[in-house]
C-alpha cells in the first residue's frame, strides 16, 4: 500500500463523512422519500443514511478499481470506517471554532 492510496482513503473520509453526517441531504432525501412512500416516524436507509457503511463501500470499490486491493488495504478500509464517527467529531469542532473566530471578527 503506498501513500496515495492512504491519501486516497483519508479523501473519501472526508467527503463521505461530509456528505452524510454533516450536509442534511440525507435527512431530505429520507423525508421527501417517506412522504412520497407514505411512511411515518424514522426508517433508516442503509447504506446511505450511515458513513461508516457508505465509505465501506465506496473504498472498496474505488481500491477495487483502481486495481489496488489488498489485505492491507482493506484493513486500512477498516480503519477508516471505524473512524468515521472521530472524524464526524472532528470536522463539527473544527466548524465551531471557524463560526466562533468569524463570530468575533463581527463585531
Amino acid at each position: 500500500m503506498e501513500l496515495r492510496d492512504i491519501i486516497i482513503l483519508a479523501e473519501l473520509l472526508v467527503i463521505v463523512v461530509v456528505l452524510i453526517d454533516l450536509s442534511g441531504g440525507v435527512e431530505s432525501i429520507k423525508k421527501a422519500l417517506g412522504r412520497w412512500l407514505g411512511i411515518r416516524g424514522d426508517f433508516r436507509l442503509k447504506p446511505l443514511d450511515c458513513s461508516l457503511c457508505m465509505y465501506h463501500w465506496t473504498a472498496l470499490v474505488t481500491m477495487l478499481c483502481l486495481g489496488r486491493l489488498s489485505l492491507t488495504c482493506y484493513m486500512a478500509i477498516c480503519l477508516g470506517a471505524v473512524l468515521t464517527v472521530p472524524a464526524k467529531i472532528l470536522l463539527e469542532s473544527l466548524l465551531d471554532a471557524l463560526s466562533a473566530v468569524f463570530g468575533l471578527w463581527r463585531h
